[in-house]
């Protein structure tokens, strides 16, 4: 799914500028992290929540290797839905 977006923004935000004193002059805008980083995250945490993925033993690096990869993966279904269903 190399063609799902990042989604945009998910936490924008502005900071308001002044010259000085206190004459307001503009917004600077950053951008925050990304609408697919942030459905990874909320998948991780689901994927990890589950038994079987939080067990420590042989093969941990593995385990979690592949949690990312899935919350990841759940994060490009979720874009891809939104997308159908006329989000950016």
């Amino acid at each position: 799914m190399a063609d799902i977006t990042n989604g945009g923004p998910a936490f924008p935000y502005g900071t308001r500028r002044y010259d000085g004193g206190n004459h307001y002059v503009g917004t600077e805008y950053a951008q925050g992290m990304s609408l697919r980083d942030w459905f990874a995250g909320q998948a991780l945490a689901g994927l990890m929540a589950h038994p079987k993925c939080g067990m420590v033993g042989p093969g941990f690096e593995d385990r979690n290797n592949c949690a990312a990869r899935e919350a990841y993966a759940l994060a490009d279904a979720l874009l891809a839905e939104r997308s159908k269903a006329g989000g950016e």
